[in-house]
């Protein structure tokens, strides 16, 4: 990241570091920014990560960024279909087809009041792990009026929900990691075959 320097008024070393103080306070003191190991294991997912990205874990979520999670991150969370969507009435079942949950996805994103401008570019069914799900590709605008972009793997297992996805602002940065990101993604394995 560029410092930003002046002489006539020097940034305090504090202020310089507010963005990451910020960040450790929203993530809880239990939660860590740690290397990311170069196989990365859940209950029971795999996936093989990149060197220099940073992780944190937590009891719901893994995340990774290697340039901050406000420029870009890989979101990887898994969960319970009996807990529901947040921000939705919907459910996912382990009865529905790929093209049925992706459209769930999709209304629980319409739904969220923190995406503005939510714009769908693809929606197709894909390989997630060797299972069939399917794939979203989509902008929107952040809460703060920054563009993003987003490419979202989701399949439904046995009682869960697993999704995957590479989360950027729209310029410069999806387009810098999102082929980083698809190797990621193809090489994730689920330990039930």
């Amino acid at each position: 990241m560029r410092q930003l320097r002046n002489d006539k008024w020097p940034v305090p070393a504090a202020l310089r570091n507010f963005g990451v103080a910020i960040l450790i306070l929203v993530t809880g003191c239990s939660a860590t920014w740690q290397p990311v190991p170069q196989t990365l294991a859940g209950r029971s997912w795999t996936i093989d990560t990149a060197d220099g990205w940073m992780r944190l874990a937590t009891p719901t979520y893994e995340m990774l960024s290697l340039d901050g999670p406000y420029l870009q991150y890989v979101f990887i969370q898994e969960l319970p279909l009996e807990n529901g969507l947040r921000d939705s009435r919907q459910k996912l079942n382990e009865a529905m087809l790929p093209h049925e949950a992706a459209e769930v996805i999709t209304d629980t994103m319409l739904s969220d009041q923190r995406i503005r401008m939510f714009k769908l570019i693809r929606n197709e069914p894909a390989m997630v792990g060797g299972k069939m799900g399917f794939r979203l590709v989509y902008t929107y605008e952040d809460d703060q009026g920054v563009a993003m972009k987003c490419d979202y793997y989701g399949v439904i297992l046995s009682k869960t929900f697993f999704n995957v996805r590479y989360t950027a602002a729209e310029r410069y940065y999806f387009d810098k990691d999102v082929n980083l990101f698809e190797k990621m993604t193809a090489s994730l394995r689920f330990s039930d075959g």
